[in-house]
């Protein structure tokens, strides 16, 4: 089942979700997360926006090619 709201989904700049209320289908949609009560398209897009800065921070952390040779 695909969710009917996922082409119609906008992400506002600054990582904000826009929801209309009125047109979500909550717990009747195949996207939604019971647990943490929310649509899972937003949870997916937020832990990818962490990991790719966990990633970033650990490339910044990583000596330079040569740093090391004498």
């Amino acid at each position: 089942m695909k969710c009917p709201k996922f082409h119609a989904a906008c992400l506002s700049e600054g990582h904000q979700w826009n929801e209309g209320e009125d047109d979500c289908l909550k717990e009747e949609c195949a996207w939604w997360d019971r647990g943490q009560e929310r649509c899972a398209i937003l949870l997916l897009g937020q832990e990818t926006y962490w990991l790719k800065e966990q990633i970033i921070q650990i490339r910044d952390k990583m000596p330079h090619a040569g740093q090391f040779v004498k």
